[in-house]
C-alpha cells in the first residue's frame, strides 16, 4: 500500500513511537553483554516491533496475537497492535484493541494513580481511537507527572497535531 509523502510521514512517526518501548529494551539487553535471559513474552514484542518498523504488518499481527494470548492484561501490546490493524485496514479491529488499552490503562490508574506511564498509554490509545484532545491532556499529564523532559512524549504530542490536522 502506497501512501502520499505527509501521510508516510504520520504513519512512521506513530510506527517509531509505538516500536521504542522494545527497541530500548533490546538496547539495554545488548549493553549488559554477556547472557541476558527475557521472557518469551518480551521476545514476541521485541520481534513484533521489528516487524512493523519493517512494514511486515501481517507478521507483527501474528507476534501481538501471541503475547495477547499469553497475557490478556498487556496495554503496550494492545495498542501496537491496534496500530498494525489499522495499517492492514481493519479498523475495527483497531479501535477494539485501543479501546481495550484504554479500558486497562484506566483499570492501572484505580490502582496506581501517579504513573505517567499509564496516563501515556491511554493517551496513546485515545490518540489510536482519533480523540485527540484526549490524547493530548493524557500526555501532557504524563509528562507534567514525569517530572523531566521527555523529548519522545513531546514528539507524539507533535504527531497528535499532524494526525489530527490530515483528519479533518
Amino acid at each position: 500500500m502506497r501512501f502520499n509523502a505527509p501521510i508516510q510521514k504520520a504513519v512512521l512517526i506513530l510506527a517509531v513511537a509505538l516500536a521504542a518501548p522494545a527497541q530500548a529494551a533490546e538496547k539495554i539487553i545488548a549493553l549488559n553483554g554477556g547472557k541476558v535471559v527475557i521472557r518469551q513474552e518480551q521476545q514476541w514484542m521485541l520481534e513484533a516491533s521489528k516487524r512493523v518498523v519493517e512494514g511486515d504488518f501481517p507478521a507483527a499481527l501474528a507476534l501481538y496475537n501471541q503475547v495477547l494470548a499469553s497475557n490478556g492484561g498487556n496495554i503496550q501490546a494492545y495498542l501496537q497492535r491496534s496500530f498494525v490493524r489499522r495499517q492492514m485496514q481493519d479498523e475495527n479491529g483497531s479501535q477494539q484493541d485501543a479501546t481495550a488499552a484504554v479500558r486497562l490503562s484506566e483499570t492501572a490508574l484505580q490502582r496506581d494513580p501517579d504513573n505517567p506511564k499509564l496516563y501515556y498509554q491511554r493517551g496513546t490509545g485515545w490518540r489510536l481511537l482519533k480523540d485527540f484532545a484526549r490524547a493530548r491532556e493524557d500526555i501532557r499529564y504524563a509528562i507534567r507527572l514525569s517530572g523531566r523532559s521527555r523529548a519522545d512524549w513531546e514528539t507524539d504530542l507533535k504527531a497528535i497535531a499532524l494526525e489530527e490536522k490530515m483528519s479533518q
